[in-house]
């Protein structure tokens, strides 16, 4: 299987006169490869058929769709052909039938962006929309500056945008982003809205920004967000999307947008994104049972916080799941930092498997951040090295990997991250030193070590792996 044949398909299917396009890509119908030539092929075979009078398009499972697949920039199929800016959105504006989005669950990034270059939207009571692209250091790159402020107004976009919120449609009713709001079957709503749509095809595009004040826009650059150079480009083009028009507003935003991805921030932000979801998975794990009861043993302050969060969660004190702070349980736990999500979740040979998928998933489920680690920690140790340097901090990290400590590069990049001792711009040290490049690090390791003759220095055999053919 090839790339460009990963999975991801859009099914068409004929209710009268509309012909209804289904993405499907569980479980959010991410805007992978496969479902954006899917929607170029199905669009355009309702554009030809003289038996089709409107299009309706709508995700599969309860999700319209959940934007980029972030992995995908990882197979480098994000950028192939079509594209929604360059193909898919351009389309539908010119098509001759109407295309609605008939939008349930989430709307988010790219799949909001597809439903703003709908000729209409319908929207269930329960749906969410939002563009967080400035979470990874990016803007929205498929006409997000440009048609949401003309959906609901430049400052509402501008704080929707810039801080990355995910809104209600409730929220938004009466503003143009949504032409009706409904409680019931939002397919059928969708086919009865796209049979009453006759004469000139409304397009987002073409609206006007109304009158906003403009201080208020150029203040959300000073939110704490994740890169500071994101939020500045997004509020730059929402205030260029209402002071010119579309097609030099959408020219604009699409190369701000690829400045960004092609830059290290971003890269960053989106490793650690990835680098969470994959610390969920444990190799060697069986599938984790419900929790419905757990002790919590220790008397400090995160084993307090852990049962009051167990507790909000349903979850009864009793002889379930062992879980410590004092290090007498059958899963036990540190918190490198108090007062953050991140735990160490701390595993020796003694620990049970069926335990300890139990305890990752309860942790997730109380919105923790669980790391698994080995039996002493791991972001202690690599931040005692890095009272050194940054440098010495990663040759620390890379000597976890090879002692076990750490399962994944990217679980020390996320935790050393969430711990405060990485900024998330640079990724954590090893995703550092893979940017800055390998070869780079070890000679600078290799002069400290000749400098001090300190066998610290020497370089971790796993960066000398890294860089053999």
């Amino acid at each position: 299987m090839t790339a460009m044949d990963r999975p991801g398909t859009v099914r068409a299917e004929q209710d009268g006169a509309t012909r209804v396009l289904v993405m499907d890509y569980p479980p959010l119908n991410t805007i992978v490869h496969g479902i954006r030539a899917g929607l170029v092929r199905e669009l355009l075979a309702a554009e030809l058929d003289p038996g089709t009078n409107s299009v309706v398009v709508i995700g599969a499972g309860g999700n319209f769709c959940g934007g980029a697949d972030l992995e995908e920039f990882g197979r480098g199929t994000a950028m192939a052909a079509p594209s929604l800016h360059g193909h898919i959105i351009p389309f539908i504006e010119a098509m001759t039938k109407p295309v609605v989005a008939a939008i349930e669950g989430f709307a988010l990034g790219g799949g909001l962006e597809l439903a703003l270059g709908c000729h209409a939207r319908v929207a269930s009571a329960n749906a969410r929309v939002g563009l967080p692209e400035t979470n990874f250091g990016l803007i929205p790159g498929a006409g997000g500056t440009v048609r949401l402020p003309r959906a609901v107004g430049a400052e509402r976009a501008a704080r929707m945008i810039v801080g990355a919120e995910i809104v209600a449609a409730p929220e938004l009713a009466g503003t143009a982003l949504f032409d009706s709001l409904c409680d019931g079957d939002t397919r059928a709503a969708a086919i009865a809205f796209a049979q009453t749509m006759q004469g000139p095809l409304p397009r987002l595009r073409d609206r006007p920004v109304a009158p906003f004040d403009a201080e208020a826009v150029r203040s959300l650059e000073t939110l704490d967000r994740p890169s500071r150079r994101a939020s500045n480009l997004a509020v730059a083009s929402i205030l260029r999307a209402a002071a010119t028009e579309a097609d030099t507003a959408l020219a604009g935003e699409y190369a701000d947008f690829i400045g960004l991805l092609m830059g290290d921030e971003s890269a960053a932000l989106r490793h650690l994104f990835l680098a969470e979801r994959a610390a969920q998975r444990v190799p060697g794990l069986p599938r984790p049972a419900p929790v419905q009861t757990a002790t919590i043993h220790g008397s400090d302050a995160l084993a307090d916080t852990l049962r009051q969060a167990a507790a909000k969660a349903g979850i009864a004190p009793g002889s379930g799941l062992s879980l410590a702070t004092d290090g007498t349980g059958a899963v036990n736990l540190t918190a490198p930092v108090p007062g953050r999500r991140l735990l160490e979740v701390l595993r020796d040979d003694t620990t049970d498997p069926a335990a300890l998928a139990a305890a990752m998933a309860l942790l997730r489920r109380l919105r923790f951040l669980p790391v698994c680690t080995g039996p002493t920690g791991l972001v202690a140790r690599i931040r005692q090295a890095g009272d050194r340097s940054r440098l010495a901090m990663v040759n620390e990290a890379a000597r976890a990997l090879e002692d076990g400590a750490a399962l994944r590069p990217g679980d020390i990049d996320l935790a050393l991250v969430e711990a405060g001792a990485f900024p998330a711009t640079t990724g954590g040290p090893l995703f550092w030193a893979e940017t800055r490049g390998l070869p780079l690090t070890i000679a600078d390791l290799e002069r400290a070590h000749r400098a001090t003759h300190d066998a610290f220095w020497t370089p971790a055999r796993w960066l000398l792996a890294r860089t053999q053919p």
